[in-house]
């Protein structure tokens, strides 16, 4: 019974043996495809950090301006012209008139009833100053159109850093004997 005893027992160490190899070989498949992948994810990752996010910001809005513009100017205007000059003038009056002859002084009142025709052009050739001195207020809506193209590095974000942290780990990984 002893002997059946070890041959049972050389059995389940052998055995036992048999699946521990399998069990090694079976772990360093997983290993050399663990390898695999990492080496695949560090090729991956490399155009990743090299990578850019573009995005077209597109506005379009109304903004109000509303503004007081202050003028101040002086200019000198030119003024060259002639004005004609065609009326009547009624004379409607009485004059005093202060008469002496010799011992006797007196004094007459001369009613005077007159229309006097002015018909005659007067000439201006002149400069005129003109002091401008104004507050204009302006309100108005102006219409603000735009596309911004936006190009950011994904190495310049916070992705950056943990990416390039990563493909380093990946790359890491190696087959040791």
């Amino acid at each position: 019974m002893r002997r059946l005893a070890y041959v049972v027992l050389m059995v389940l160490v052998l055995a036992s043996l048999a699946l521990n190899v399998f069990i090694l070989v079976q772990l360093e498949n997983a290993r050399r495809a663990a390898v695999g992948l990492a080496e695949r994810a560090a090729q991956e990752l490399r155009p990743l950090e090299d990578a850019r996010i573009r995005y077209t910001v597109r506005i379009s809005e109304s903004l109000p301006v509303t503004a007081e513009v202050p003028f101040r100017e002086n200019l000198s205007v030119p003024i060259k012209t002639t004005i004609p000059v065609n009326l009547v003038v009624p004379i409607r009056q009485q004059i005093q008139v202060p008469v002496e002859a010799g011992f006797l002084s007196f004094t007459l009142d001369i009613p005077l009833d007159l229309e006097v025709p002015v018909n005659l052009e007067v000439p201006i050739d002149l400069q005129v100053p003109v002091a401008i001195s104004r507050t204009v207020s302006i309100s108005t809506t102006v219409p603000v159109s735009l596309a911004i193209p936006i190009e950011i590095p994904l190495a310049d974000t916070p992705f950056g850093p943990a990416l390039r942290q990563l493909r380093e780990a990946a790359e890491g990984i190696r087959l040791e004997p």
